[in-house]
């Protein structure tokens, strides 16, 4: 019996371990009943920390105030995550939203993209630098349809 609840004990915690790795990344974009579109983006506070060092050498991330910090970071992902759907439709972020703790989560308004779907385009370019990130990208749309992709490096 103590073998059993040591060894649900081990498992449980190696699946919360990986689920604030640096290297793991989730994203929804979610329409909500009037049609806007959220991008969230869930990942542990230091994968985007680490991505700010490698992009900014020359600011010293960790004397950044929290306000400093959270600025950067919502830029940083403004200016890195590009959609295109349907071809022609072009979302922009805007009024960007951070919670910061050891999950860091995200959440911008979307604007430009056209109330369904049949095809996006994913540009995320503020993860290239490591080369064993994952991405799991999920969509939800106003009828609560949902559909998870897994995007890969190029």
């Amino acid at each position: 019996m103590k073998k059993t609840i040591i060894g649900i004990l081990i498992g449980f915690y190696s699946l919360c371990a990986s689920a604030h790795s640096s290297k793991i990344e989730t994203m929804t974009l979610a329409q909500d009943q009037q049609n806007n579109w959220t991008l969230h983006i869930s990942s542990s506070f230091d994968g985007f920390r680490n991505q700010l060092i490698q992009n900014f050498p020359d600011i010293k991330i960790d004397e950044l105030s929290t306000d400093e910090f959270q600025k950067l970071v919502t830029g940083y992902i403004k200016d890195n995550i590009f959609l295109n759907a349907n071809t022609n439709f072009i979302g922009e972020l805007r009024e960007g939203a951070i919670k910061l703790g050891h999950q860091t989560d995200l959440d911008f308004n979307v604007i430009g993209l056209p109330n369904e779907i049949s095809t996006l385009r994913v540009q995320i370019k503020c993860f290239d630098e490591t080369s064993d990130h994952n991405t799991i990208f999920n969509i939800i749309d106003a009828t609560d349809s949902s559909k998870n992709f897994e995007i890969k490096k190029r």
